[in-house]
């Protein structure tokens, strides 16, 4: 598209070759996002208007069928493609993204826990997609069973603290047998602990890496002799940069 160079850095392809995604910076305030997004929205509206073309936004395209949907060349949604297979060629669907940066662990965590019971209702009123293949689908939300096809969507489950957090990070790298990682990741609906094998990655499965911990026992042979619980504390209380894990979470 023949965007201005200021929006150009704002605009991305999706999973699916008929949306495209709109991003704002960084912002302090709700308003300050609000303008972004406006003016981000108006130069699109403005370049589409070239090309015969206008862009609409709602929670599921309302008469695209599985069977004709096209799945974005780039690597990245390639690779969603290779772990989603056909279910990644379902009808698309479209959501309103809204990343909040958290001073500290602890309080991302319990911000984490809080905001579950108020899911339900954001849902409901954010509620924006009747049609589904080119008919009334009678339902307010036909995203909402749509997208439930995928995995690790739905309510996160809640940590209850960082205590809890590394509670189940430390029992992620010590139960790993052999070889393989621990992994915060950001699975599309939540964040999540998880571990692999050596072969296996969270990104197979649909996930965003956000934080990991090598357990080949090379890692900590020498400066722990051997001592897995020690090199798993070692890690989470000294090593850890949370700025890069925030950085991973809003990329």
């Amino acid at each position: 598209m023949r965007l201005s160079p200021e929006a150009h850095d704002h605009v991305t392809a999706e999973t699916h070759g008929s949306a495209f995604e709109v991003q704002t910076g960084v912002c302090k305030t709700v308003a300050e996002a609000m303008d972004e997004l406006l003016d981000l929205r108006s130069e699109l509206e403005r370049t589409l208007a070239t090309l015969g073309l206008r862009a609409a936004v709602a929670g599921t395209h309302p008469f695209a069928i599985w069977q004709e949907t096209a799945i974005s060349r780039g690597e990245r949604y390639q690779f969603v493609y290779g772990s989603m297979r056909e279910l990644a060629r379902r009808e698309p669907t479209f959501a309103l993204h809204v990343h909040v940066g958290v001073n500290d662990a602890e309080t991302a965590v319990r911000v984490n826990d809080r905001m579950r019971v108020h899911l339900p209702l954001l849902l409901a009123l954010s509620a924006n997609s009747p049609f589904w293949q080119g008919r009334d689908s009678g339902l307010a939300s036909a995203r909402t069973p749509l997208f439930q096809a995928f995995p690790r969507v739905g309510i996160p489950r809640a940590f209850g603290s960082y205590d809890a957090f590394r509670e189940k990070f430390a029992e992620a790298a010590t139960t790993q047998f052999g070889s393989g990682w621990a992994w915060l990741v950001d699975s599309g609906s939540g964040l999540e602990v998880m571990k692999t094998s050596n072969a296996d990655l969270p990104m197979k499965h649909g996930a965003k890496a956000l934080l990991t911990l090598d357990v080949w026992e090379h890692a900590y042979y020498i400066d722990f002799r051997n001592a897995r619980p020690n090199y798993i504390s070692t890690f989470l209380d000294s090593l850890v940069n949370w700025d890069f894990v925030a950085q991973n979470l809003g990329s």
